[in-house]
């Protein structure tokens, strides 16, 4: 298949067989459960591009999330994002990976990106104080927030990934927890 690159920046536009093609790094985002107080674990951030669809703010909950732009094992990835975006410490070794570890397409009519999605299990020790977080060299700045279980069905999601997370986990992975 022929290609051509169209632009590169973040991202690398391509042409290939005549339709246009979004090249970006995959990712890997980590749903964060604290058994103990029956509470998931998310962040709040201002996305960009959420403002050009026409969120006001574009602020934007989701899991905690990063790219595999580095050569790192996606567990330890995994592992610094949690920390980076949520001020939460996990080991690697703690850190499940959904559908047996196989990357999800985010949006394969247009983007090369496959999400590996993952779970961790938590304890009220492993949460830093303080609720804001992020990477200032990457210009990013989260907000921890947390939501209570038994709200969880009913807490507005707008972001696929993490829709995808609450599913999984409502459909069976915290029973018994």
């Amino acid at each position: 298949m022929d290609r051509v690159v169209v632009y590169r920046g973040f991202a690398e536009i391509l042409k290939a067989d005549g339709i246009e093609v979004g090249r970006v790094s995959d990712g890997v985002a980590v749903l964060v459960y604290e058994k103990e107080g029956r509470r998931v674990y998310l962040t709040r951030q201002r996305r960009v591009p959420m403002v050009i669809a026409g969120m006001d703010d574009g602020v934007i909950t989701e899991a905690a999330a990063g790219r595999c732009d580095r050569n790192l094992d996606i567990r330890k990835l995994a592992a610094e994002e949690v920390y980076e975006e949520l001020g939460i410490s996990v080991a690697p070794a703690d850190i499940r990976l959904i559908n047996d570890g196989i990357p999800l397409a985010s949006s394969p009519g247009y983007l090369t990106e496959r999400i590996t999605l993952a779970y961790v299990e938590i304890t009220p020790e492993q949460i830093a104080p303080g609720e804001q977080f992020g990477k200032s060299d990457e210009r990013e700045v989260t907000r921890r927030i947390f939501i209570p279980l038994d709200q969880l069905d009913s807490f507005e999601i707008q972001d696929l990934k993490t829709f995808a997370l609450i599913q999984w986990f409502l459909r069976g992975a915290f029973k018994g927890r």
